[in-house]
């Protein structure tokens, strides 16, 4: 693997990337009830003996009955031997509980799987995902390595293998694109897209690392076939512009985002995706025109509101930015990002109404997102700005404990709390990793602001000339 990111971009390419896999058994376990089909991996069809013991463990596990529910996957397997192995499953049932206390049993289980299943590549696969989620990518790589190679081997179901295949090509190019190995990344990128051509997100990460190579039409080729492959993929012209302005490369930016605007001036994809892309790289006035555009063209779509609510409470227009959050609300209202920008918004405004409104939307929020860190960030920053600083505390002590703060609203609602508790140190580290890089942050002028009063402060003052001259005459 050649030049490795810095430490922080390489958390941070992890942070970007790691959504290419959120399909994963592993993953899409943990955030949300599992499944029959999830638990089986959709190895085989729904229907058959298995499914309802399958159900049975569900139900059983969800009691808190470990060792029923086990016993229930044994039976399954045994009446369906092309299911996952029983460690592969039970891990996956205690994933899905989202319980701490259980992730080492989990492990367990799949350090079993290996073993006892030696020519099944799915435990390893795992672990290998694992290891990738938690960032330890130097393991990750290895095991990875060895899942390639094993899930080339296994024969026992061809639908499954194509399933594990595709999975581990994926993973194992996620390091190497985080790593900056990428050629590496390539060949696992197209050995994935052979398996699944019409797989939008292989294409767009094809097209980056082809662009990484210096292999720009080429790129350009992969961002059209993402396009055609997903409406909701912005336009090739946007996606190999927003490379460039990545990379410094000022010109062929423009070039790229004008040609893009030649092209779609009346398209709606087009101006959403520029909008976003000028709100990220901090150009408001651009920006807030392009999600005009984009509202205009149809202005019932979440996503357009939601960016240019972001927009206006970036640019302290709270009152614009309610009226967007809101819309999106009275439609979806379990749209969990968009009463998070809600809350947000509300309680920077002045009357004590908006503020109890805020503080209602953040707890209500953080209740039923017990798992979105963002949520509960929201929550803390809401307790803090309100005075309430106990609990605030509470809430930001914990995300301390999980070392999840890769959000850089979250690093600044930290930073606030970690200077007003006389760690200035702690407070400008985070302040630096959340302004690095182009990515949406509304709190970006204030971070900077607070940036600059924390470092002035750790400057030592210089001596008077006089007195420096006398302390040397001495």
């Amino acid at each position: 693997m050649t030049s490795p990111c810095s430490r922080w971009t390489r958390r941070f390419c992890l942070f970007v990337l790691i959504a290419a896999i959120s399909s994963t058994a592993i993953v899409r376990s943990v955030m949300a009830a599992i499944t029959v089909d999830q638990l089986s991996g959709e190895a085989v069809s729904g229907v058959g003996p298995h499914v309802q013991d399958l159900e049975d463990a569900i139900k059983k596990f969800g009691q808190g009955d470990l060792d029923a529910a086990k016993k229930l996957l044994e039976s399954a397997k045994k009446s369906t031997p092309k299911l996952p192995p029983v460690q592969v499953m039970m891990a996956n049932l205690l994933f899905s509980s989202g319980r701490n206390d259980l992730l080492g049993q989990a492990r367990a289980e799949l350090e079993k799987g290996v073993k006892d299943n030696p020519n099944d590549p799915e435990p390893l696969l795992i672990i290998g995902e694992l290891a990738l989620r938690d960032g330890r990518l130097t393991e990750a790589g290895l095991v990875l390595e060895k899942a390639v190679k094993s899930v080339a081997a296994f024969n026992e179901n061809p639908v499954r293998k194509k399933k594990l295949q595709i999975r581990a090509f994926a993973a194992a190019a996620l390091v190497e694109e985080t790593l900056e190995d990428w050629k590496s990344a390539k060949e696992d990128l197209l050995a994935w897209i052979a398996l699944d051509p019409d797989n939008a997100a292989a294409h767009q990460r094809l097209g980056r690392v082809l662009f990484k190579l210096e292999s720009v039409t080429d790129a350009f080729k992969e961002y059209q076939a993402a396009a055609k492959a997903d409406k909701n993929v912005a336009p090739a012209e946007i996606q190999i512009g927003m490379l460039y302005s990545q990379a410094g490369d000022k010109p062929n930016a423009e070039k790229f985002m004008n040609a893009a605007i030649k092209r779609g001036a009346s398209d709606f994809r087009t101006q959403l995706t520029l909008s976003q892309w000028m709100l990220n790289t901090n150009q408001m006035k651009e920006a807030l025109a392009h999600a005009n555009e984009a509202v205009k063209l149809d202005g019932k779509n979440a996503e357009a509101r939601i960016t240019r609510g972001l927009i206006l409470r970036a640019q302290k227009n709270f009152k614009g930015a309610e009226e967007d959050f809101e819309a999106v609300r009275s439609q979806s209202p379990s749209n969990a990002m968009a009463i998070n920008q809600l809350a947000l918004t509300l309680v920077e405004k002045p009357d004590e109404a908006s503020q109890s409104r805020a503080l209602e939307f953040a707890e209500m929020n953080a209740r039923q997102n017990a798992r979105n860190l963002e949520a509960g960030a929201t929550l803390g920053w809401i307790y803090y700005k309100l005075g309430r600083r106990s609990e605030a505390e509470k809430v930001f002590n914990a995300i301390i404990q999980t070392g999840s703060t890769n959000s850089p609203d979250t690093m600044y609602y930290l930073a606030n709390y970690l200077n007003d508790q006389g760690k200035p140190a702690e407070a400008q580290r985070l302040l630096n990793s959340a302004l690095q890089g182009e990515r949406l942050f509304a709190y970006r002028q204030q971070a900077e602001d607070l940036l600059r009063k924390i470092s002035s402060k750790a400057k030592p003052k210089a001596a008077p000339a006089a007195a420096q001259g006398a302390k040397g005459d001495k």
